[in-house]
């Protein structure tokens, strides 16, 4: 392209010959050399717009040029060009477009004084480019960038570049077009996590049905489903083991990479409670998820996740013992645990309610189990026997002291208690009369109770209770005085207390032997003692025991006169001026 009367044109194929080459040989004389060259372009078939970049070498300073580009319309199109701003901006360039080619060119120096302004030389430097759109329909493939060697249109242009006035053709380097698939990217994959064996939709962008390729961990994935150029679904494999797994979307050589995370096997390390009567358990480990599912004896149960520490689920009540198969798992990979279920045993009554112990108590409830109930007594082994599922009997031993007593039943450790009473020592405080010639005895004291049993020198006596203080007990007459002991007890727990039992006294009669206005008195009767008190008048007097049991009182004054008697339980009278003779055992009557 030259300058001519502040112009701008190609030159013809007219040339002057001789002319062209005087100029080629100054050209060459000169050392002017310059090369075109085509940027090697890679663009995405569905980009749309891009543009091929013009690089140019020169060894001189450069006041204009022209590029020609071929191109293959049913690639691409050509919808403009444009010339960079190099260090100096031209003064003038113009475009043309063509079906099949395009061109354009710029000069420098348009315009007088023609000052000099040029392209520096020396210079790789990327002088402009042409700006193009793929053809529809483009698929990947790799095409020749084509700056022309001939001239195109008319009048023709050349690759020519213009150095000291002269027209130079450069030398052409073609650069290549690669059409690729779109590059694509992977914004989200959901769920986060995953025990496989489902779909993960992946979310990006540039997904292509039938280009897209997507792999797990490098290898292809067969099944991945394209439902959008955002969105696609990719199915996994359950997990063999925990872990980040990779999901690769690759449109021919363009990859893009997101993750998941594969749920590793859960693991237990324990339930609570392992033995129990159904009802809530907590599964206790790690590596638990909201997903994780749980199977009990192989049927599919309800999870209640918490956190990945612990999850509970529901156990049914039973009947009878059972052991329970739990597995937790997440996807295909499990962990096994067991618990038991047991009845559980309820106490509702103990009879006796209290006891002395030494003897059977009938024990009454629910959940006993033949063979697996365990009974105890205030926590110690204690002689049992299950008789069916609602009662049991059960020995205590003698009671050592008072108080309440736990009876517990337990199922493995399911335990429920009940509580009776063991009685406790009874006291004796008083029995009244003290001393007596038989008949019924007040007994006050303690710890009295309708099953309480009382005793008279260890001998068992009818009693009647009359609260737990107070009772009343029978005592045998005695031909002679004797302190009895009096025992109340409860079992083994026993009081004592005494009473003193003296003969009946009975006076048959008086003898009177008179003498000088004295008397000898010879009481005759039964139940005398030594120790026995006789009264005249009420005035206790002495007297002597015989050996055959009469009681003799002497030097008694007394006049002379009648006599007679009457008799009564303990006393008889006679009169001689007037009097009377009484003798007892105990208490005076």
């Amino acid at each position: 392209m030259r300058r001519r009367g502040g112009r701008v044109f190609a030159a013809r194929r007219s040339i002057d010959i001789t002319r062209l080459c005087t100029a080629l040989a100054l050209i060459t004389a000169a050392g002017f050399a310059g090369t075109y060259r085509a940027g090697d372009v890679t663009v995405a078939a569905d980009a749309g717009a891009f543009s091929i970049p013009i690089f140019f070498t020169h060894q001189e300073e450069v006041s204009a040029a022209t590029v020609v580009l071929d191109y293959d319309a049913v690639l691409y199109t050509v919808t403009g060009a444009a010339v960079d701003e190099n260090p100096v901006i031209p003064e003038w360039h113009g475009v043309h477009i063509d079906a099949t080619w395009a061109s354009f060119g710029f000069i420098m120096d348009w315009a007088p004084p023609y000052a000099g302004q040029t392209l520096p030389a020396g210079v790789d430097q990327r002088i402009g480019r042409f700006l193009c759109a793929l053809a529809g329909g483009a698929a990947p493939r790799t095409a020749p960038i084509a700056l022309a060697a001939a001239s195109r249109g008319d009048p023709p242009l050349f690759n020519a570049y213009v150095v000291a006035n002269l027209d130079v053709m450069a030398a052409v380097v073609p650069g290549t077009l690669t059409i690729t698939w779109p590059a694509p990217s992977i914004t989200a994959i959901s769920p986060e996590s995953t025990a496989g064996g489902e779909q993960l939709t992946v979310q990006g962008s540039k997904f292509m049905a039938g280009v897209t390729e997507f792999r797990l961990d490098g290898a292809p994935v067969a099944g991945a489903v394209v439902v959008s150029d955002t969105t696609a679904r990719v199915p996994v494999p359950y997990c063999a083991e925990g872990g980040d797994r990779r999901i690769t979307a690759c449109n021919g050589g363009f990859c893009a990479e997101g993750y998941f995370t594969c749920r590793a096997a859960p693991v237990i390390t324990g339930v609570d409670p392992a033995i129990g009567s159904g009802g809530v358990v907590a599964v206790h480990g790690s590596g638990f998820y909201p997903e994780t599912t749980a199977a009990l004896d192989g049927e599919t149960v309800a999870v209640t996740f918490h956190d990945e520490s612990w999850i509970s689920l529901a156990i049914p009540a039973c009947a009878t013992r059972v052991v329970h198969a739990i597995e937790i798992c997440n996807g295909q990979l499990c962990a096994q645990a067991s618990c038991e279920c047991w009845p559980g045993a309820a106490i509702a009554s103990v009879t006796p309610a209290s006891t002395a112990g030494d003897e059977v108590l009938v024990v009454s409830g629910s959940g006993f189990v033949p063979g697996e109930t365990v009974f105890l007594l205030d926590g110690g082994p204690v002689e049992y026997t299950v008789v069916s599922a609602t009662e049991a009997l059960v020995t205590v031993p003698a009671c050592t002291a008072g108080g309440p007593r736990t009876l517990t039943a337990c199922n493995a450790t399911l335990c429920a208690g009940a509580v009776f009473q063991c009685r406790g020592a009874p006291f004796i405080a008083a029995i009244s009369p003290a001393v007596t010639t038989g008949g019924v005895l007040a007994i006050e004291g303690g710890g009295f109770y309708p099953e309480t049993e009382f005793r008279v020198d260890g001998l068992s006596v009818a009693a009647v209770i009359v609260d737990d203080a107070h009772a009343a007990i029978e005592a045998a007459p005695s031909a002679e005085r004797v302190v009895r002991v009096v025992q109340a007890c409860n079992g083994i727990l026993c009081g004592d207390g005494a009473f003193t039992c003296v003969p009946a006294v009975a006076i048959s009669g008086v003898e009177v032997a008179m003498a000088g206005g004295r008397a000898t008195l010879t009481v005759r009767g039964a139940g005398f003692l030594s120790d026995s008190a006789v009264a005249i008048d009420g005035a206790a007097v002495p007297f002597t025991l015989t050996e055959t049991g009469d009681i003799v009182i002497d030097d008694v004054a007394c006049a002379a006169g009648a006599r007679s008697a009457s008799g009564r339980s303990c006393s008889r009278w006679w009169r001689c001026t007037s009097g009377s003779i009484r003798a007892w055992s105990s208490t005076p009557p």
